[in-house]
């Protein structure tokens, strides 16, 4: 029996439902090999700065401002916000996280002495601009609160491509002898969306770094690495792939579990769902906000809403 997994709303359904699950503007993950390299000509954030929690910086020292729109969980990104090893967009009680969920800090982190530099530079030209963000020989902070020293060190760098629309997380040199020490629970990798009602979507990866798996996302999941990656390791999170830049205007924001159609507007509308090649496999309509959806395999379609020359459409990805 095929059975999909569930983008889970509780910690119930992660347990005990398996079904069909879609999402509007889910990333499509790959891993591939490439030389890391130090950036050059960046300009450094929080320079001097032994920093450690993004969180209590100054708003305008952690915005990250792009110089062109990105299109992630059907909303559109001007400028992300620096993290640990991540970044992140906030809209209301809602957050789109994308990267590493590891405490680091600065290597020199207990004293007055910078030594892990953060760097950001864009290059390219206009419609093929790509932001670099580099953390440079983090220290972990776990370490830090054990033995009130950082001997552990990690290098890597985020890129966010204007075209393809894209986020690569690039690993470089690191020395982590305690892995299991500093992450006991394994080391989340996300690219979700979620907020404080436990609404979610998106992906985790879980196992060797290596050769990761993806699972949706769910907060309340234990799923993540079991080792830092190793150098010159690329993860990428490809938007592009799903097409569609925007939700669907009359619908809100759209979100899909256990074969069920959510959306933040309580709007009366068609909905047809299609297949690429223009096939009808789904025709239904909503008055709440709500609409059951059956019987559609993995796959990306394009969904519908609205009737005649008002219909707005967007594509959406169903996944394992």
């Amino acid at each position: 029996m095929n059975r999909k997994t569930i983008w889970s709303f509780t910690a119930t359904a992660v347990l005990g439902f398996f079904s069909m699950a879609a999402v509007a503007q889910s990333p499509v993950f790959s891993k591939k090999g490439e030389q890391y390299v130090k950036l050059s000509g960046a300009t450094q954030v929080q320079k001097d700065s032994v920093w450690d929690d993004f969180e209590d910086w100054k708003p305008a020292d952690k915005e990250i401002q792009l110089g062109f729109d990105f299109f992630a969980f059907g909303r559109k990104i001007t400028a992300f916000e620096w993290s640990d090893g991540a970044i992140k967009y906030r809209f209301g009680d809602t957050l789109i996280n994308i990267g590493l969920q590891a405490d680091l800090c600065d290597w020199g982190y207990g004293t007055k002495n910078a030594k892990s530099p953060l760097y950001k530079k864009t290059e390219g030209s206009t419609g093929n601009r790509i932001v670099k963000l580099e953390w440079h020989r983090a220290g972990i902070w776990d370490e830090w609160s054990k033995s009130g020293s950082c001997k552990d060190s990690v290098s890597l760098q985020i890129w966010i491509y204007e075209s393809p629309q894209k986020i690569e997380m690039r690993f470089g040199p690191r020395v982590v002898a305690n892995f299991s020490t500093w992450f006991p629970d394994k080391l989340p990798v996300l690219c979700a969306r979620y907020d404080e009602f436990g609404n979610t979507s998106g992906l985790v990866l879980d196992g060797a770094p290596a050769a990761p798996n993806t699972f949706p996302f769910a907060d309340t999941g234990t799923r993540g690495i079991t080792a830092w990656p190793a150098a010159n390791q690329v993860y990428v999170f490809d938007f592009s792939l799903t097409g569609g830049v925007n939700d669907v205007p009359n619908l809100g924001d759209i979100w899909f579990a256990n074969n069920t159609l959510f959306t933040t507007n309580p709007v009366a509308t068609e909905v047809i769902i299609y297949t690429l090649d223009g096939r009808k496999v789904y025709t239904g309509s909503t008055t709440d906000r709500s609409l059951q959806i059956q019987g559609l395999t993995s796959g990306l379609y394009i969904l519908s809403a609205g009737k005649g020359a008002k219909a707005q459409k967007m594509k959406i990805a169903i996944t394992e």
